[in-house]
């Protein structure tokens, strides 16, 4: 079932040989970086608000 995936991790440097080779026949266009880049801002400024909250919450009923 996960034969694909734990091929991968056991190869990987062919692994990542085969993604640079895909990356050279299939270009990035011209709007990925930013696309990529908002991508990773909606889903790490969340997940760090989060974090950050939660540790004043935990430091302010701490401290109280």
């Amino acid at each position: 079932m996960f034969n694909k995936r734990r091929e991968r991790l056991i190869h990987i440097q062919e692994s990542e040989r085969n993604f640079r080779e895909q990356l050279e026949r299939e270009p990035l266009e011209k709007k990925d970086v930013p696309a990529m880049i908002l991508a990773a801002l909606i889903v790490f400024v969340p997940a760090l608000l989060f974090v950050i909250g939660l540790f004043l919450l935990l430091s302010w009923l701490f401290f109280r």
